[in-house]
């Protein structure tokens, strides 16, 4: 599994994005095991699209990431807009979500979701009483973080 290596406010992270379609007919709470954030991804020019957030955040396990996090992509596609900026942070403040705004075009806020991600799964790692932080077998070893 290629990961991704960054260094997050001095520690040295391996980071693992995943980007995957779950079917419906399985319980979400089941592919948020194990991971530190959740980044749920709606294109800013299909409103339908948003509506597939609410079967991602109401699991235990999705309110118990650090780190959750709504993208609208498309940014760059004003004249196509259909969901506006006021509606996608007024549905993210209500479901206790962060919200950005990001073009896969040009990259536009793309490292600021991902920042975000990172030092909030990284504070997760960091408030974990040191027994409980798994001690690293080598030098090639990093903390470990998932990005959903």
């Amino acid at each position: 599994i290629p990961f991704v290596r960054v260094m997050a406010d001095g520690t040295p992270m391996r980071v693992l994005l995943r980007d995957a379609s779950w079917p419906a007919r399985l319980p979400t709470s089941l592919f948020l095991i194990g991971k530190d954030a959740l980044l749920l991804v709606f294109d800013l020019t299909n409103p339908l699209s948003l509506q597939a957030v609410p079967r991602w955040i109401q699991s235990d396990a999705a309110q118990a990431l650090p780190a959750k996090l709504l993208i609208g992509n498309k940014a760059d596609m004003q004249a196509q807009r259909k969901v506006s900026r006021a509606e996608a942070e007024n549905y993210a403040m209500a479901n206790g979500l962060a919200y950005f705004e990001t073009s896969a075009e040009d990259g536009t806020g793309v490292d600021a979701a991902m920042d975000y991600a990172i030092f909030h799964a990284l504070s997760k790692l960091k408030s974990l009483p040191s027994d409980l932080t798994p001690p690293a077998e080598s030098a090639d070893e990093f903390p470990r973080c998932h990005v959903q």
